[in-house]
């Protein structure tokens, strides 16, 4: 096992471990007024968001 393998798996489970964050929302969609608009809504943005987020990341980095 190399060291960019190594590296490469620490980089795609780190990328994972962060979008399952979104979960949380999903979780406490029940105490949302009206959820289906807003749900989508919100998880469409953060996604929108955190993607711009890491493509601008891998950019710099």
């Amino acid at each position: 096992m190399s060291i960019s393998t190594v590296l490469t798996a620490i980089a795609i489970s780190s990328i994972i471990f962060s979008f399952n964050g979104f979960q949380t929302p999903i979780n406490l969609a029940g105490e949302v007024r009206n959820p289906g608009p807003n749900v989508a809504i919100g998880m469409i943005g953060s996604i929108i968001i955190a993607a711009v987020i890491y493509l601008l990341l891998q950019v710099a980095f």
